[in-house]
């Protein structure tokens, strides 16, 4: 069996060389081309000076005869293959996702300018889920009966209330695997999440070796207790936390889209937390911490927000004072970091093809969405010149196991199917902190092991 660590360790189509990037992050369908290269391949200069960054990607073999391509099943024609793209561009999610759709394009795009997936240019076609169940199921609809598409990526905190569709139907579903515990759960084979990370799965040490890092021994946190997932990635870290030996007595629930956190923030205080995460959007995650600030907690050591570092902390002063000294976990290495070929590509292709991308750290759902078009291109390149849905899952189960995105996430991800349930023994995390206004690494990555029978309750 072979390793794949992304689309780049691929051979790509004579034409297709691997570059990633974004466009707006409208509603609207949208047109992406593909790019790839190796994750150690140099950025070059062309001969003007200017230099192109490495790509993320799949490159077809160049012997590959495209007039061979065949229309060889829905969505796919001789010359393009169409994707769906389902998140939350309206409604309480949209402050993490209403961008999403530009960080899949991103990667598209530059797919498409480097030749396509075997010649052919994908087409991404986006529904709006409106932040609701509901809106959730009619988006899915939307994308296989209107749409006709051939695979969807998902990238929606509502995806669980449109899942059951999608399998019936028979549709891959490529994402983050964040908004519930379908992604893992027999017989949703049709769905692969790039995340090692399973917030409805068994805990793991790492946050709470973070904790004991900076130094917090009386944890809080907040979560939406309308979501599956972010009621039970506190669970999980009340687990992880316990394991350590620390302790966490305040758990509050909120409804998605609440930013009153007054009451959390009172019993934090009152038991006397130095510690707290939220499992929530990037406003709740600042209200959270400008409350906490408000309240003097006696001896502080810092708050987590679990999307991730983000340019919303800078949308205005209160935002970023409300920040300044917290904690951003994230499954993904940091986009600035000069060192990394995948995150240089990450950063230079959100430059090119996003008009809104002005540097620095993109959203949650930007972010989740760049990955997970990665993803998709490089099990389509593994599907073959005349890609099948059932083709396209069989080989990227068989032979996708130490998948990384060309390194930019934390954890390689195995699509085997031993592990379909189970995931990695262990899970990896960064923790960047806002210092003096900046995103720095202070911590580097946090690696701990999975924790045996400790999936989260309800």
């Amino acid at each position: 069996m072979r390793k794949v660590g992304s689309l780049a360790a691929l051979c790509v189509v004579g034409l297709v060389a691997a570059a990633c990037g974004s466009s707006s992050g409208s509603s609207s369908n949208t047109t992406a081309a593909p790019a790839t290269t190796s994750a150690s391949a140099p950025a070059t200069t062309s001969a003007g000076g200017a230099t192109s960054a490495p790509v993320t990607g799949a490159s077809t073999p160049s012997s590959v005869d495209t007039s061979k391509n065949e229309a060889s099943d829905t969505g796919v024609t001789k010359d393009t293959i169409t994707l769906g793209f389902q998140t939350s561009v309206t409604g309480v999610s949209s402050s993490n996702f209403a961008d999403a759709a530009a960080g899949a394009n991103a990667f598209v795009e530059a797919l498409n300018a480097k030749g396509g997936v075997y010649g052919r240019k994908v087409i991404l076609k986006v529904a709006d889920d409106q932040s609701t169940v509901p809106g959730s199921l009619s988006a899915a609809q939307k994308l296989v009966q209107q749409d006709k598409v051939f695979a969807v990526i998902g990238d929606s905190p509502f995806l669980f209330g449109g899942y059951r569709f999608y399998q019936q139907q028979g549709i891959p579903i490529i994402g983050f695997g964040f908004d519930g515990p379908e992604w893992r759960q027999q017989p949703n084979t049709n769905m692969f999440s790039w995340s090692a990370y399973d917030p409805t799965g068994n805990a793991n040490e790492t946050d709470g070796t973070f904790w004991k890092k900076v130094g917090a021994t009386t944890l809080g946190a907040v979560y939406y207790g309308n979501s599956p997932s972010s009621t039970a990635s506190i669970q999980q870290m009340k687990t992880s936390v316990e394991k350590a030996g620390l302790s966490m007595p305040v758990l509050q629930g909120v409804p998605t889209g609440s930013t009153d956190l007054t009451a959390a923030i009172l019993k934090m205080k009152s038991a006397g937390v130095n510690g707290a995460a939220c499992s929530c959007n990037d406003d709740a995650n600042i209200a959270m911490m400008s409350g906490i600030k408000n309240a003097q907690l006696p001896g502080f050591k810092g708050a987590i927000a679990y999307s991730g570092p983000s340019n919303n902390v800078f949308a205005n002063s209160s935002a970023t004072a409300a920040a300044e000294g917290n904690y951003f976990r994230s499954p993904e290495a940091l986009i600035t970091d000069p060192s990394n070929p995948g995150t240089q590509a990450w950063a230079a292709n959100l430059k090119k093809y996003d008009p809104n991308y002005k540097g620095g750290f993109p959203s949650f759902g930007n972010t989740t969405a760049y990955v997970s078009a990665d993803l998709a291109a490089t099990m389509l390149q593994l599907a073959g010149q005349n890609p099948t849905r059932k083709g396209m899952m069989d080989a990227t189960r068989a032979q996708l196991h130490d998948y990384d995105a060309q390194g930019i996430l934390a954890t390689p991800v195995s699509f085997a199917l031993d592990q379909f349930e189970t995931g990695p023994d262990q899970i990896c995390f960064y923790y960047p902190q806002l210092k003096s206004g900046q995103f720095v690494d202070t911590l580097g990555k946090i690696c701990g092991a999975i924790i045996p029978n400790s999936k989260p309750k309800g």
